[in-house]
C-alpha cells in the first residue's frame, strides 16, 4: 500500500511538471512562465516551417545570412528572426502558431520582450511589389530573377540589389527606411549585401591606396585614378543598365578615337556618378575618391557634357514624344532595355522635330555655348549628318545664289527622309498622288511638294533642314519663290484632329484606319480627312477641307483633285442632304441602286414612276376583291361561325383561303407604301416627283373601280 502510495505522488508531481511547461505556450499570463525559455529546436524548427512553405521570405534570407557570419545574437537571435516574420511580415503562417500563443496579449514570458526584430523591415508583399515596380520600368540585374514569387526569387537579396544600384528611386522608400543609421540592421553583421555593397571581389581592379579612404590626404593630390579601373567601373555601369547615356558617349568616343575633353574616360564616368546614377555600384570609387573635402586634382578636372540629361528624363521625354505620334526610333523604346539607346533615340527625335517641348532638355544640352556641340562626337546627337557643302546653303543671300536650283532628286531624297520618319503627312500623300498621275509640274514639282511640309506643317523635321537653310530670311534662291505649295492646305495635326472630331460623332468609312490617339502608318491622314468631307462636306469640321478646295485654289484645279476634292461620279460616295436637292447622285432603297449616269437616272425615274402605279393597281384589286367576297345577306348565317367563347361570343365568319389572300395582298400593299415613302425620303427632286406622277396616274387609271361593285354571276 505504501508502495501504491508513493507511485501515485510521483505520478502527480510528473503531471504537474508537464502541465507547468506547456501552460507557458497555452497560458502565457501564468506568473510562473516569466523566465520561460523557448526551446532553439522549437524556433529552428517553426523557422524551417515557414520557409518550407515560402522560401522567398526576408526571414529565411536573414536566417541564412547569420549563419554565413555564425552570429546568433542581436537580430541574428533566432526567436528575434521568428519575430520579424510572427509580428510583422506573416502571423498567420502555422510556424508562427506557438510564437502568438507564447508572445499573446497578457503574456509575462521575458523573452518575448528581448525579441530584436529589423526596425522598418518591409514584409515579403511589400517588398515583391517595390521589385515589380522597379523591373516594370527599367531592366536591371535582379529583375531576372523575380519574373515570379517563387523559390528563386530571393525578395530581401533582389530589392537590396536594385536599392543598392538606384537608392534614389521612389520604391527604395521602404530600403532606405530599412537601412538607416537609426536602425539596427545597417550595423549589423549581415549589412553587407542589403544595406552596403559587398566588397569587390577583384581586388586588382580596386585601388587599395589612403586616397580612396582618405581624400582629403594632402599626399593624395597628385593622385590619379587608373584609366583600367576608370574603364572596369563605366563597364560595371553599363552590364547593369546598357542604355544609360554614358554608355552611347563612351561607344561614340571611341569611334571617334578621343579621349579628350568630354572623351576622357574619368570625365565619362563623372557624367553618371555626378549627375545621373550616383548611387550606382560603378560609382562607388569615383564617389569615395571625388567626396566632399577631396584634394584629389583629378577630381576638378572633370570635363562633365554641359546639361546632359539624365537617363530617366530622355527617357520621359522619349514615352511623351512617342506617345503623342510615331517617328522612326519610337520602335527602339518600348521599354526601358538594351535595344532603347535612350540618347541616340532621344537625339533621333529631336532631330527632327527640333521645336517640340519635350526637347528642351535636348536644346540645352546642344547649346553652342556647352562642350558637345563642338566636339566630336556631336555629329548624330546634335547636328545631322553633313549637309552639302556648297555656298547656297551656308549663304543663301550670295548674289551668285540666284539662279541655283535645288535638284529634283535632292528634293525627293527629302521628302523620302520625311515621310521615313512619319509616313502619314501631308505632303507624303500628295506625292504618291502626284507619281500616280505622272506628273512633276505645279503642286507636284518635288520643290513644292517639299514647300508642303517645311513651310507649313513641319519645318522643324530634319528632313527640311537644306530647304530652309536654302530659302532663308535674305535669300536671292529664285527656286525659293517659284514655290507653288497648296492653299489653305491643313497641317497634319489638324487633318487628324477632325478626322477624330468627325468619327467621334458619327461612324463613317474610313474612321476605322485612324482609331487611335495618334497618326500611324495606317492613318493616311489627307486621303482619310477628304473622303469622309466629301461624303459629308457640309459638317461643321470639314471648314478646312472647304478651303483647300476652293475653287480659286490650285488644287481643284490640279491633276490629283479628284483624290482630295472632285471624286469622279463612278467613284463618289453619295451624299446625305436632308433637304429638297437636286443631282443624279443618291441611294434609291438599296446600296447598289446608284445611278451615275443620265440614262441609269432616267431608268430609276420611270421604275419608282411604274412602282408607284403598281401600287394605285394593287389598292384597287384589293377594294374589288374586298366587295367580291361581302357575303350577300341570305346566306350570311351559313357563311359564319358560332363562337361561345365569353370572351368572343357571337357570330363570325369562317377561316378560308380568302384571308390568305386578303393579308398577301395587305403585306404587298403596305411594302409598296412603306418603299415609296423611303423614295420621298431621299429629298432629291426628281425621285419625290416620280412617286408623286406615278400615284397620280395611277389613281386616274385605276381609282374608279374602288367604288364599283363587280356584278356576281350565277355559278360562281
Amino acid at each position: 500500500m505504501k508502495l501504491i502510495s508513493t507511485l501515485l505522488f510521483f505520478i502527480l508531481v510528473c503531471i504537474f511538471v508537464v502541465k507547468g511547461q506547456v501552460n507557458c505556450v497555452t497560458d502565457s499570463s501564468d506568473v510562473s512562465c516569466a523566465n520561460y525559455q523557448y526551446p532553439l529546436a522549437n524556433i529552428t524548427s517553426d523557422i524551417n516551417n515557414l520557409c518550407l512553405m515560402m522560401p522567398y521570405m526576408p526571414v529565411c534570407t536573414i536566417q541564412q545570412s547569420c549563419n554565413q557570419v555564425s552570429s546568433t545574437s542581436g537580430i541574428c537571435d533566432p526567436f528575434s528572426i521568428l519575430g520579424d516574420s510572427c509580428l510583422h511580415d506573416m502571423p498567420g503562417m502555422s510556424g508562427c502558431s506557438n510564437f502568438k500563443k507564447l508572445c499573446g496579449s497578457g503574456s509575462v514570458v521575458q523573452q518575448c520582450s528581448t525579441v530584436d526584430s529589423v526596425t522598418n523591415l518591409p514584409t515579403t508583399m511589400q517588398m515583391w511589389a517595390n521589385i515589380q515596380s522597379i523591373c516594370n520600368e527599367m531592366t536591371m540585374t535582379g529583375c531576372e530573377k523575380c519574373t515570379k514569387l517563387n523559390a528563386t526569387c530571393d525578395v530581401l537579396t533582389v530589392y537590396s540589389t536594385l536599392c543598392l544600384a538606384m537608392p534614389e528611386m521612389s520604391q527604395c522608400a521602404n530600403w532606405t527606411s530599412m537601412c538607416a543609421s537609426t536602425g539596427n540592421m545597417a550595423g549589423s553583421s549581415i549589412s553587407s549585401g542589403i544595406c552596403t555593397e559587398a566588397p569587390t571581389p577583384t581586388p586588382s581592379q580596386t585601388p587599395t591606396t589612403d586616397c580612396l579612404v582618405n581624400p582629403a590626404d594632402s599626399n593624395c593630390v597628385n593622385y590619379v585614378y587608373p584609366t583600367a579601373n576608370i574603364t572596369a567601373d563605366i563597364n560595371k555601369l553599363c552590364v547593369s543598365m546598357p542604355y544609360m547615356p554614358v554608355c552611347t558617349i563612351q561607344q561614340s568616343c571611341n569611334q571617334a578615337s578621343s579621349t579628350s575633353g568630354i572623351c576622357d574616360p574619368f570625365s565619362i564616368l563623372g557624367d553618371s556618378c555626378l549627375h545621373d546614377m550616383p548611387g550606382m555600384s560603378g560609382c562607388s570609387n569615383f564617389k569615395k575618391l571625388c567626396a566632399s573635402g577631396s584634394v584629389v586634382k583629378q577630381c576638378s578636372t572633370v570635363d562633365s557634357i554641359t546639361s546632359l540629361p539624365t537617363t530617366m528624363q530622355m527617357w520621359a521625354n522619349i514615352q511623351s514624344i512617342c506617345t503623342e505620334m510615331s517617328m522612326a526610333g519610337c520602335e527602339k523604346c518600348t521599354a526601358l532595355n538594351a535595344t532603347c539607346d535612350v540618347l541616340t533615340v532621344y537625339s533621333t527625335l529631336c532631330l527632327a522635330m527640333p521645336e517640340m517641348s519635350q526637347c528642351a532638355n535636348w536644346t540645352s544640352m546642344c547649346a553652342s555655348t556647352g562642350n558637345i556641340a563642338s566636339s566630336s562626337i556631336s555629329s548624330g546627337i546634335c547636328t545631322d549628318a553633313p549637309t552639302p557643302s556648297t555656298n547656297c546653303f551656308t549663304n543663301p543671300a550670295d548674289p551668285n545664289c540666284a539662279d541655283y536650283v535645288y535638284t529634283a532628286a535632292n528634293a525627293t531624297t527629302d521628302i523620302g527622309n520625311l515621310c521615313k520618319s512619319m509616313p502619314y503627312m501631308t505632303a507624303c500623300s500628295i506625292q504618291q498622288s502626284c507619281n500616280q498621275a505622272s506628273s512633276t509640274s505645279g503642286i507636284c514639282a518635288p520643290f513644292s511638294i517639299l514647300g508642303d511640309s517645311c513651310l507649313h506643317d513641319m519645318p522643324g523635321m530634319s528632313g527640311c533642314s537644306n530647304f530652309k537653310k536654302l530659302c532663308a530670311s535674305g535669300s536671292v534662291v529664285e527656286q525659293c519663290s517659284t514655290v507653288d505649295s497648296i492653299s489653305n492646305l491643313p497641317t497634319t495635326m489638324q487633318l487628324f484632329a477632325g478626322i477624330k472630331s468627325i468619327c467621334t460623332e458619327m461612324a463613317m468609312d474610313g474612321c476605322e484606319k485612324c482609331s487611335g490617339n495618334s497618326p500611324t502608318t495606317t492613318c493616311d491622314v489627307l486621303p482619310v480627312y477628304s473622303s469622309l468631307c466629301m461624303a459629308m462636306p457640309d459638317m461643321s469640321q470639314c471648314a478646312n477641307w472647304t478651303k483647300m478646295c476652293s475653287s480659286s485654289g490650285q488644287l481643284y484645279s490640279s491633276e490629283i483633285t479628284s483624290d482630295y476634292c472632285v471624286a469622279s461620279v463612278a467613284d463618289a460616295i453619295p451624299i446625305m442632304r436632308m433637304y429638297f436637292h437636286t443631282g443624279i447622285l443618291d441611294y434609291i432603297l438599296f446600296k447598289s441602286w446608284v445611278p451615275r449616269t443620265d440614262r441609269q437616272f432616267a431608268g430609276s425615274w420611270f421604275a419608282i414612276f411604274f412602282f408607284a402605279i403598281f401600287f394605285e393597281l394593287e389598292k384597287t384589286l384589293r377594294s374589288i376583291l374586298e366587295k367580291r367576297w361581302a357575303p350577300k345577306k341570305k346566306d350570311s348565317d351559313d357563311d359564319n361561325e358560332l363562337i361561345n367563347s365569353s370572351f368572343l361570343k357571337g357570330s363570325y365568319p369562317k377561316f378560308s383561303y380568302r384571308d390568305i389572300i386578303r393579308g398577301c395582298l395587305h403585306a404587298i400593299e403596305l411594302t409598296c407604301s412603306y418603299g415609296l415613302m423611303l423614295v420621298a425620303m431621299t429629298f432629291n427632286v426628281a425621285l419625290f416627283f416620280a412617286v408623286i406622277a406615278g400615284v397620280l396616274v395611277g389613281n386616274i387609271l385605276f381609282g374608279r373601280y374602288r367604288n364599283y361593285t363587280p356584278r356576281v354571276t350565277c355559278c360562281e
